[in-house]
Order: C-alpha cells, then sequence, then structure tokens
C-alpha cells in the first residue's frame, strides 16, 4: 500500500511540473528537482550501501528497481509527507 501511495506521490510530481527529473544507475531510480551531479552523487551512495548488503548478507536484487524521490526544498517534501515530523518515509 506505502509502494503504491509513493508511486502516486511521485507520478503526481512528474505531471504537476516538469522540474523534476529521472536518473537512473544499475539498480536504482531516482526523482529528483535537484541538479545532476547531487542526482549522481545520491546513486553513487545507494549503490555502494547495496554493494556492501549484496556482499556480505548475499542479498538478491529485487525485480523492479527501486524508485527514489528526493526533494531539494523540504517545503516540497511535506507536500507528500505522512506526517509533520517525518525526514523520510518509504
Amino acid at each position: 500500500m506505502r509502494l503504491f501511495l509513493l508511486w502516486i506521490a511521485a507520478a503526481g510530481l512528474l505531471t504537476a511540473a516538469d522540474k523534476y527529473t529521472v536518473y537512473e544507475s544499475e539498480h536504482f531510480e531516482l526523482i529528483t528537482d535537484g541538479g545532476r551531479s547531487r542526482a549522481e552523487s545520491i546513486l553513487t551512495q545507494f549503490e555502494r550501501v547495496r554493494a556492501f548488503f549484496v556482499k556480505n548478507l548475499l542479498s538478491r536484487d529485487p525485480l523492479l528497481k527501486p524508485r527514489i524521490v528526493v526533494f531539494n526544498r523540504e517545503k516540497d517534501y511535506r507536500a507528500v509527507s505522512p506526517n509533520e515530523v517525518s525526514a523520510a518515509h518509504y
């Protein structure tokens, strides 16, 4: 259910404004209104964390790439936040 709600929020963001861009790495998809270098940095960090877990826990990749949504401004995040104290959600 939460994944579906996040998907709806992300889809709404992409149709509501053209300022959001989708970037992809080998294992992740990132949607952001930030710049390309920031997006690449975030994706690199997620790839490093994934590599650690794959190596140490022998985990498998999911069928679909996990989608990450990063907002440049807290105000934009608050519009889709589940409550006023959350810093992130999945």
